[in-house]
């Protein structure tokens, strides 16, 4: 999950986060939120992005 702060804090302009939500590169489960549209959630998804977590740490 995404907040506006953060999308702000990495330019995420508003005109561009409405375009992004149009064009379903982004959904809104609350106001004051966004994330990606999930797909199906495979083990390669899921190794992947538990890979990607742990290199940030």
């Amino acid at each position: 999950m995404l907040d506006p702060e953060w999308m702000t804090k990495h330019r995420y302009s508003t005109g561009l986060r409405s375009q992004y939500v149009s064009a379903g590169w982004l959904v809104q489960p609350t106001r004051g939120t966004f994330k990606r549209p999930l797909g199906t959630l495979t083990w390669q998804k899921s190794a992947i992005s538990l890979r990607t977590l742990l290199e940030r740490l």
